[in-house]
C-alpha cells in the first residue's frame, strides 16, 4: 500500500509535542483503572514531550509508597497525538483477545455483552480524541453511537419477549400433550376392562366344542342338552292326559302331546236288520 501523498497524507503527527489544546469540554475517560497507563519518574517533567500528555492541563502525583511521580500516559488527559490512538488499538486488540479466550467459560450471550461493553468503551475513548480538535463533532459521533445502542438494546428486549413466549407456548403444548397421553391411557384402560368383562359373561364352552372343528349345527348335543331333554320327556309321559305341560314346553326344543280326539255326548243307537226270506 502506497503512502498517502498530498493533501491525503497523515499529519496527526504534526500535533505531538506541541501545546495541546485545553482539556475543557472533552469527555472524562471510562476506561478501567486496572488497564491505564502510568509514567514513572522521580520528578515531574515533560519529556518525553511525544506522550502528548503534557501541557498546561498536565498532572503528575506522588505515591508515597513508591516515592515516584506518576502520570497517566494512557488515556491521557488531552488526547490529541497519533501515540493516544496507538495506545487506544494496542488496547482494544488485548481485549478481544482476552474475550475470545474466556468465551467458553462466558458463554455465548456472556460474550456478546462483554463485547458490546468493550466497544462502546473504546468508541467513547475515540469520541473524546475527535472533540480534541472539533467538541461539536465529538459530541454528534457519541450521540450517534448512543442512539445506535439504544435501538439495539430494544431490539434486544424484544428477542428476549418473543423468545418468553415462544418458551410458554411449548410449555402449553408440553402439557396438553401430557393430558392428552393420559386420557389415551384411560381409553385404553376402560377398553381393556370392558373386553375383560364381556368375556367373563359370555358362556364357556366345552373343552369337546372347544376342540370340535365343526359348525355349531352340526355338532352333536351335549350332556346338558341331553338331560335337559330327557327331563322334559319324561315330565310328559308320566303327566297325564289334558294335564298341563312344563313351563319350559313352550321353548323350541320341546314336543307337544297329541290332543285326545273328542268325544260325542250322544251316541246313535244300533240298528238291526232283519232279513225275511220268502
Amino acid at each position: 500500500m502506497k503512502p498517502r501523498a498530498g493533501k491525503h497524507r497523515e499529519v496527526s503527527y504534526l500535533s505531538d509535542g506541541l501545546a495541546m489544546p485545553s482539556s475543557a469540554g472533552v469527555p472524562k475517560s471510562v476506561i478501567p483503572e486496572a488497564f491505564r497507563i502510568v509514567l514513572e519518574s522521580p520528578l515531574p517533567h515533560k519529556d518525553p514531550s511525544f506522550y502528548s500528555i503534557w501541557g498546561d492541563d498536565s498532572e503528575w502525583k506522588y505515591n508515597s509508597t513508591t516515592r515516584q511521580w506518576e502520570a497517566v500516559l494512557f488515556p491521557s488527559k488531552v488526547p490529541a497525538g497519533r501515540s493516544d490512538v496507538l495506545l487506544l488499538h494496542a488496547w482494544v486488540n488485548d481485549m478481544v483477545k482476552r474475550l475470545k479466550g474466556g468465551s467458553e467459560a462466558l458463554g455465548e450471550e456472556g460474550v456478546l455483552k462483554d463485547a458490546q461493553l468493550l466497544f462502546s468503551v473504546a468508541f467513547h475513548e475515540i469520541t473524546r480524541q475527535v472533540s480534541v480538535h472539533c467538541l461539536e463533532r465529538g459530541h454528534l459521533m457519541g450521540k450517534i453511537w448512543w442512539s445506535q445502542m439504544e435501538v439495539f438494546q430494544r431490539l434486544t428486549q424484544l428477542r428476549a419477549a418473543d423468545q418468553a413466549a415462544l418458551a410458554e407456548l411449548r410449555r402449553e403444548n408440553a402439557n396438553a400433550n401430557a393430558e392428552r397421553d393420559a386420557l389415551k391411557a384411560q381409553v385404553a384402560e376402560l377398553q381393556q376392562r370392558l373386553r375383560t368383562a364381556t368375556a367373563d359373561a359370555a358362556p364357556q364352552p366345552s373343552a369337546s366344542a372347544a376342540t370340535d372343528s365343526r359348525p355349531p349345527s352340526q355338532r352333536p348335543p351335549s350332556a346338558a342338552t341331553r338331560a335337559r331333554l330327557l327331563a322334559r320327556a319324561t315330565a310328559r309321559e308320566a303327566a297325564p292326559v289334558g294335564s298341563a305341560l312344563p313351563a319350559d314346553a313352550a321353548s323350541l326344543h320341546a314336543v307337544r302331546a297329541p290332543e285326545p280326539a273328542a268325544v260325542p255326548q250322544f251316541l246313535p243307537m244300533p240298528v238291526t236288520l232283519t232279513l225275511i226270506s220268502t
